[in-house]
């Protein structure tokens, strides 16, 4: 569990710490050490339990201090209300009682998001906060107008009807028929703003009968997904270019150093050592975009990273940051799968392949700040149309992104900190 002693103004925390790193005197020149230091020591990951038990001190109005509020306080309010409601701790068959659930909810880094679905009802929560516990907690998208399941529980948390109403509406719904006319479009944020608005059961049950015949249910995460096939395509763009520079500046050292030699040999006539000089200038071998691959990408990306006898890079489970990092290092498998329909498009592929290609089209005439600015307005706008929130400083990785892109060199900087925290856990040996 996170350290409640930090109290619960998580996002306050993080702004002060964020601040307190990059406006460092010395963080232009030691900036991996002062991200590497914040990460490590300030900048713990939150843990879902926390989320809930702020969440639970607030509307209960207290005052005391809040690291100091007994867990079996959070136990009974959440058992009591799920009493109240009606709401089961699952939608199917569980033998667990309330309690025991609870405890489990209040002491875990994460939860399914059927459980944020269930504490909707047992709490009787708002959409808004519905979406707040999706979004900062899991980390994961709003509530979906494209599954029927969460449009019902929606327009009952907005109309504050109980779970058991909600049975009956699905049940209903269930038996429905696709509609004449299918939805009026697949774009995310505007089939929320429909869900938004409906005012009557009628309503919903139009909706889900045009969605169901405009075939929306078939592609969630749609936008997101879209989204991240424009940057991956950019990316690649990008990372032709870049290796085609690098090459370009390798051939002219090559060029240069032969071109030494020959001045101090005299077994070549001058013609002959025009000829190769002109030859090796010849064999630079441009990329093009379509031959770059996610391996590509992770070989940037993880340029630091130590690898293994086998080649691969090694694991973040030996990585000092695992806990903040967990689950957000790139890597070309889950790419693959994301192109393979086997993996949806997370919040934080979409932060990482924004950032990676910012860091690789820098302006070396645009001030730091602006970049910076130039490149938080550009991903949260393909966060909040993807249905996904906002950056979020209280989440580590996401922190950390926002510092390298302050630093002189983003990518550079990126690499650095993942270095030094797979130095870091490496084990001592003896000279």
């Amino acid at each position: 569990m996170a350290d409640r002693n930090w109290g619960m103004n998580f996002t306050v925390h993080a702004e002060e710490q964020f601040f307190d790193t990059v406006d460092d005197p010395l963080f232009h020149s030691e900036d991996r050490s002062l991200i590497y230091e914040a990460l490590q020591e300030k900048l713990r990951p939150i843990q879902f339990g926390d989320y809930l038990m702020r969440y639970i001190y607030e509307k209960a109005g207290r005052t005391d201090p809040f690291a100091e509020v007994p867990l079996s306080f959070y136990q009974q309010v959440i058992a009591e209300n799920f009493t109240l409601t009606g709401t089961p701790v699952s939608f199917g068959e569980s033998k667990l009682p309330v309690r025991t659930m609870a405890k489990n909810w209040l002491t875990q880094h994460t939860v399914s998001r059927q459980v944020v679905l269930l504490l909707g009802f047992g709490l009787r929560m708002t959409p808004e906060e519905v979406n707040e516990f999706l979004t900062k907690a899991l980390h994961e998208h709003r509530l979906s107008p494209k599954d029927p399941l969460e449009v019902v529980c929606r327009f009952c948390y907005q109309h504050k009807l109980p779970y058991a109403r909600f049975l009956q509406l699905c049940q209903e719904n269930s038996r429905l028929t696709p509609g004449v006319s299918a939805a009026p479009s697949e774009r995310t944020v505007l089939l929320e703003g429909i869900v938004r608005g409906m005012q009557s059961e009628q309503e919903l049950k139009n909706y889900l009968r045009d969605l169901i015949a405009g075939g929306a249910v078939r592609t969630q995460g749609a936008t997101a997904r879209a989204h991240f096939n424009e940057l991956y395509a950019r990316a690649q763009e990008l990372t032709a270019r870049y290796y085609n520079a690098m090459a370009s500046e390798d051939l002219d050292v090559k060029v240069e150093r032969l071109r030494d030699a020959l001045e101090h040999s005299d077994r070549f006539f001058a013609e002959q050592k025009r000829e190769l000089v002109g030859r090796m200038q010849q064999q630079s071998r441009s990329r093009d975009a379509a031959s770059i691959g996610p391996a590509d990408m992770e070989k940037l990306l993880c340029a630091s990273i130590p690898v293994r006898k086998d080649g691969n890079y090694l694991p973040i489970k030996e990585s000092r940051l695992y806990r903040q990092f967990e689950g957000k290092r790139f890597h070309r498998k889950h790419i693959h799968e994301i192109f393979a329909g086997r993996a949806l498009v997370t919040r934080f592929d979409l932060i990482t392949m924004n950032f990676y290609c910012s860091a690789l089209d820098l302006n070396p005439e645009q001030k730091i700040i602006a970049r910076y600015g130039e490149f938080v307005r550009s991903t949260n706008a393909l966060l909040n149309d993807s249905s996904m929130g906002s950056l979020y400083l209280a989440n580590p990785y996401e922190c950390f992104v926002l510092m390298c892109m302050l630093s002189e060199d983003p990518l550079g900087t990126y690499a650095d900190v993942w270095e030094l925290s797979y130095e870091e856990a490496q084990p001592e040996t003896e000279a």
